[in-house]
């Protein structure tokens, strides 16, 4: 990968297969937590129930090593519990609860942070994209953002959790 490819990515979902592929080892269970949980803080303004915000305080805190897996199950338990009031909400709610049951594997689920990762980064861009459309914006949320400018946005926050690659392909190298 060339560093105009690894800056011209704007889509999430092109990104992080990519990543997955040349940053291997480097694509960390936590490092993709992190990327749920900005993209949860993205739409946080949108979680009108208590329970869902402390998901995501607790799916923090629990990457951070501050709160247990019993914390997280039951964090996860009340988010899940929460009723959906409009679509953007359940966008939101669900970028919560994905966030939480990837680290947690609840339930059985062969989930993992990569999956997590995946479903968050859909379901917030959604959330954030149905408010533009529906809410005034506030000071705090730019509503009236594209998908395309979320993911966008999300991308570039990938790049800063992740930094660059420690190598770039140039192309002219007979050692590469």
């Amino acid at each position: 990968m060339t560093a105009k490819e690894w800056n011209s990515f704007d889509h999430p979902g092109n990104l992080l297969p990519r990543m997955r592929r040349v940053l291997k080892k480097q694509l960390t269970d936590r490092k993709l937590a992190l990327f749920s949980i900005a993209c949860c803080r993205g739409v946080l303004p949108l979680l009108a129930d208590e329970r869902s915000r402390a998901a995501v305080e607790v799916t923090e805190a629990f990457v951070e090593g501050h709160a247990g897996r019993g914390e997280l199950l039951e964090a996860l338990a009340f988010a899940r519990a929460v009723k959906r009031t409009d679509d953007a909400t359940a966008f939101a709610a669900n970028a919560a609860t994905s966030a939480a049951l990837a680290l947690a594997g609840a339930d059985g689920y062969p989930y993992n942070a990569y999956d997590g990762a995946c479903d968050v980064f859909n379901a917030s861009a959604n959330a954030a994209a149905y408010a533009g459309h529906h809410a005034p914006a506030t000071d705090h949320v730019p509503w009236g953002e594209t998908q395309t400018t979320i993911h966008a946005r999300q991308c570039a926050t990938l790049r800063d959790i992740f930094g660059m690659p420690l190598r770039f392909r140039t192309g002219s190298s007979p050692f590469l």
